[in-house]
């Protein structure tokens, strides 16, 4: 199973294939799914562009796709042979096919299930500006249709929207269709076989017939496709230039609930098609008593354009640019996840946390502005920072202050819980510098002072009683950067710790570069954890859930010292040199082996100065290129004369010996005596002793011994 997720949404997460959407010779495909995907791989939160013959194709295979835009591609996704897809939160903008129909999607044989998506300004070449689907029953929940058919060849396209053939049976429900364009500015069906498509409460509107085509006709055309049947319920078919209930529905007005209104769109030039308040597809207004379309009633505080102002609770977010109106709310909750323990929130009692949420669909920045009352604030008012939860941290964001209006103003990527918080004043129990964690009044920090801290992060020990003192490297948390930082003091003559004066600074450090966690799980109920990073590291602290009945783990670097603590399902691993010689090298490095299922619920690491560094952590389920047990395999070639490969492989870095032996038992020469890394090891034979002599033919054995592992296998020296 996979799962591509991007971090910040869309707008910030883009694969561009670059391809020239005029020229076969530069066609180049995002993601090709054919070996049995099913609904857990999961693509969610990226932009799609430029892909050519497509973004995405599916053969048989049914990955879930959400939250990704769709743009400009010579078609968006491409489904068939039993890929029958949930499609959910997807918008298909200016797709243009090459020289086929259907540009938002394309379904052959499959039966996909879209929900809650757009599709907005699309042009198939011939018909089905936004769909062609053969024979298949897709099904399309509280989707928008909108302008799709102002065909990038010719403006004559059959099925503004969508293009059936082959007996395909589409639904449509609770879906709003304005302003598409073609011969059948909604749906045309193909001659070749009867189709069949339902429509249950949605609104079909405005569209703009090809009048000059030979199939020229109503909002739904099936004039050539003798036998189809188009079944409409609680329907409003309104303002389309042909005319609305003509051809193969001509006989639908006025049945099973269908009429014939000006639905009331809120603001169409803004693609607004939410329902103003005496719009007939209200509950309240239709003889069904439902909701008909996409959109309920308008009237949101988040309107299409730029530089777009919520302001609620003292509280204004700035929107750079929204593309699809929608409702934004700005919350006040007294709880919230936890904070780092030398800062206070403004105000203190009761705690402030501010949870902003949005249905609007944005690009860009947002800016997020807080109003403060100054009699909260303890100190000064520019050490006032404001806190971002991401992922699994809080992070601080770039602020301004307005000491006059009492305003603070940060920017960020993304919506999540914000605080206002302050450096915490904890009296005068730090005097002089810190470092004293254990409070036995030693100037400086000793031994005692580091196995106090370790066992407070690691071992859920007592916190210091001056949690200042633990603080070494003034980021206001106690982590394993502070541990780092002491260890480097009494081992490695390090930088004296800092004075107690010296405020500490809210927030993890943001490097020039990433640091990502992966999590693989083993086949047999293990967890393996390994890092990827930009930069080299002095140690990494992670906090996790789950459990095992075994002895759960194994450091698979032998050189770092394991800390390690479960209780209650919670397990915390640390890993470090403490005596700071080691440190974890920068590229990929397999960090522990767990006996058990556990998922991590954050991590911190230390870079070389002691910086916290808030980590990526992959949900994607990362194999490390590493086997999951020791083996020797046969050399090669075998007979052979005078060289030979012997290859073997380690799951955890550990001491080998490789001997050869005689068949009479005595030692010819030795290969390895020493420390290798995990993974798989390939070492030459020239047929010589350890004396650089060549040896006779005849047969050898070599040997493998490997931690616990053990064992030998023959072969033939031919001259």
């Amino acid at each position: 199973n996979l799962t591509l997720r991007s971090k910040h949404g869309s707008a910030n997460c883009i694969i561009d294939c670059q391809s020239d959407m005029q020229n076969w010779d530069s066609a180049f495909v995002a993601i090709w799914f054919h070996s049995n995907e099913d609904e857990r791989t999961v693509i969610d939160g990226i932009t799609f562009r430029s892909g050519l013959p497509y973004a995405i194709r599916c053969d048989s295979a049914n990955p879930t796709i959400q939250n990704c835009f769709f743009d400009h591609n010579a078609l968006g996704v491409y489904l068939l042979f039993g890929s029958d897809n949930y499609i959910n939160n997807c918008v298909f903008y200016g797709n243009r096919p090459l020289d086929s129909r259907g540009a938002g999607a394309k379904i052959y044989q499959a039966s996909p299930v879209f929900e809650n998506c757009l599709f907005l300004d699309n042009s198939g070449w011939g018909g089905g500006a936004a769909i062609e689907s053969s024979p298949s029953e897709p099904i399309f929940r509280n989707c928008t249709f909108t302008k799709n058919g102002y065909n990038y060849y010719h403006d004559d396209a059959m099925g503004g929207v969508i293009f059936l053939s082959w007996g395909t049976h589409p639904r449509f429900e609770d879906c709003t269709f304005y302003s598409n364009k073609g011969c059948g500015s909604t749906l045309f069906i193909d001659g070749t076989t009867p189709c069949f498509a339902d429509f249950t409460r949605c609104i079909i509107s405005f569209g703009i017939d090809a009048t000059d085509h030979y199939y020229a006709g109503g909002p739904i055309n099936c004039s050539d496709a003798a036998g189809s049947q188009i079944n409409l319920t609680c329907c409003n078919v309104y303002g389309n230039t042909a005319g609305d209930y003509i051809d193969c529905i001509s006989g639908e007005l006025g049945t099973n609930g269908n009429f014939s209104a000006d639905p009331l769109f809120c603001d169409t030039t803004a693609n607004d098609l939410h329902l103003l308040a005496g719009s007939p597809c209200l509950p309240e207004n239709n003889t069904c008593g439902v909701q008909i379309g996409a959109y309920g009633l308008g009237g949101f505080n988040t309107p299409v354009g730029t530089d777009v102002e919520v302001e609620q609770n003292n509280v204004t977010v700035t929107f750079d640019s929204v593309q699809i109106i929608g409702e934004t709310e700005i919350g006040i909750d007294s709880t919230g996840p936890d904070m780092p323990g030398n800062i206070t929130t403004v105000p203190t009692n009761p705690e402030q946390f501010y949870d902003i949420q949005t249905s609007a669909l944005y690009d860009g920045f947002i800016s997020i502005c807080i109003v403060y009352d100054d009699a909260d604030v303890d100190g000064d008012e520019t050490d006032m920072m404001i806190m971002h939860w991401v992922d699994t941290a809080w992070i601080n964001i770039t602020v301004s202050h307005d000491t006059v209006n009492n305003i603070i103003c940060g920017e960020t990527e993304s919506l999540s819980p914000f605080i206002l918080t302050q450096p915490y004043i904890g009296g005068d129990c730090c005097i002089d510098i810190r470092g004293d964690t254990n409070m036995d009044g030693k100037y400086l920090p000793y031994i005692t002072d580091l196995t106090y801290l370790v066992d407070y992060i690691f071992h859920s020990g007592s916190e210091p009683s001056c949690i200042e003192e633990a603080d070494l490297t003034l980021d206001c948390i106690t982590n394993i950067s502070d541990l780092t930082y002491i260890v480097d003091f009494i081992f490695r003559s390090g930088a004296p710790p800092p004075a107690c004066s010296e405020q500490c600074v809210v927030g993890a450090f943001k490097p020039l570069g990433d640091v990502t966690i992966y999590t693989y799980k083993g086949k047999k109920n293990s967890t393996t954890l390994s890092l990827e990073s930009d930069f080299d590291l002095r140690g990494i602290q992670i906090d996790m859930i789950g459990s095992s009945k075994e002895s759960p783990v194994k450091l698979v670097n032998k050189n770092f010292e394991l800390l390690y603590h479960e209780k209650d399902k919670q397990a915390k691993v640390g890993l470090l040199d403490l005596e700071g010689v080691e440190i974890i090298k920068k590229g990929e490095t397999q960090l522990v082996q767990l006996k058990g299922d556990y998922e991590i619920i954050s991590a911190v690491v230390s870079d070389m100065k002691h910086r916290s560094i808030i980590p990526l952590i992959s949900e994607t389920f990362k194999a490390p290129n590493l086997p999951e047990s020791y083996s020797l395999d046969q050399n090669y070639p075998n007979p052979f004369n005078p060289l030979t490969k012997i290859e073997f492989a380690l799951p955890n870095n550990t001491y080998v010996k490789l001997e050869i032996f005689n068949i009479i038992g005595q030692r010819i020469t030795s290969l390895i005596d020493n420390d290798l890394d995990a993974g798989y090891h390939t070492v030459d034979w020239n047929g010589t002793n350890s004396s650089g002599q060549r040896v006779s033919s005849g047969i050898y054995f070599y040997k493998i011994t490997a931690d616990e592992f053990m064992q030998s296998k023959k072969m033939l020296l031919l001259k």
